[in-house]
């Protein structure tokens, strides 16, 4: 089955309902939930998406919302290993990313993982790895974005 690499923005806006790009994370939550690809993301992930519910809804839909992410069906979790430090100053020295945007670039490189889905324009700089926004996923999967997850 195909995997995708899903950075944290996915899981932001579909936790924060922050504008019209919630229906595009709930297909792509969904359609992943549903068996249509394999979802990779990082631990980092989790501590982003709770930090970010944390900080504009409070701490019970922080747990809440972490909650939620640990029981979706069909991602991988990863944690990093001393590969994936090494991996993420390589990425931070040669594609000038931030160290959490690095740390989600290695753990794609590292799963051998051809593309990735974000909203964070800052992975333009990453040329190894394809980007789809989630407009462009979702519509690349062939999904409904009327229906919620």
């Amino acid at each position: 089955m195909t995997r995708y690499y899903l950075e944290t923005t996915v899981f932001a806006y579909l936790a924060l309902s922050m504008d019209e790009r919630w229906h595009h994370a709930a297909a792509i939550i969904k359609a992943m939930q549903e068996g249509a690809f394999v979802g990779v993301t990082s631990f980092v992930t989790f501590e982003e998406l709770v930090f970010l519910v944390l900080k504009n809804k409070g701490r019970e839909a922080a747990m809440e919302a972490g909650r939620n992410f640990l029981m979706m069906g069909n991602l991988e979790i990863v944690n990093a290993t001393r590969d994936t430090a090494n991996l993420t100053v390589e990425a931070m020295e040669q594609v000038r990313l931030m160290p959490r945007d690095a740390i989600h670039y290695a753990v794609a490189k590292e799963r051998g993982l051809e593309a990735m889905v974000t909203e964070d324009r800052d992975f333009n700089k990453a040329r190894e790895i394809r980007k789809y926004g989630m407009k462009a996923f979702v519509e690349k999967i062939g999904v409904d974005t009327k229906a919620g997850p």
